[in-house]
């Protein structure tokens, strides 16, 4: 099985041959640790390619039935991050409901993310599916760096 993972050098070389340059870097986040290395990683792996950051929540249990309720998860994710994010350029929260990595996946098919970043899975067992990160490498289009 080729490895899918692609490192921060990985994308400088493919910018500095000549390849297209990466535009958008897909963070998924989920307020565990692991996610707050990934969120880290992924700021600073944008700002060095000069890439866009979407910083992505997903929620499995809850029901985001109006837009109010969805500004309100946006706003809070928003402000948890910025301390972590405030040497990075630009970037963007959103969040959506369903399974982590179904939607991350769709999500970054819908942006043509180049690459997605993801935190390593902070549970020991296995879920029954795979961990969110495991599946995202072996199922994802684009490149998946997992942080630990």
């Amino acid at each position: 099985m080729a490895e899918r993972s692609v490192a921060a050098h990985q994308l400088e070389a493919r910018r500095a041959s000549g390849a297209r340059r990466p535009s958008l870097v897909l963070a998924g986040y989920d307020r565990g640790d692991g996610s707050c290395n990934a969120l880290a990683y992924a700021a600073g792996l944008a700002a060095r390619v000069g890439a866009r950051l979407v910083v992505l929540n997903v929620n499995e249990s809850l029901t985001l039935d109006c837009a109010t309720e969805v500004r309100g998860c946006v706003a809070d994710i928003a402000d948890e991050v910025q301390p972590a994010l405030a040497g990075c350029g630009g970037y963007e929260v959103t969040v959506d409901v369903g399974d982590p990595a179904t939607v991350i996946q769709r999500v970054a098919s819908e942006l043509h993310a180049d690459v997605i970043v993801v935190g390593q899975s902070r549970h020991r067992w296995v879920h029954p599916f795979g961990s969110v990160p495991g599946r995202l490498a072996h199922h994802a289009e684009q490149p998946v760096v997992i942080v630990p």
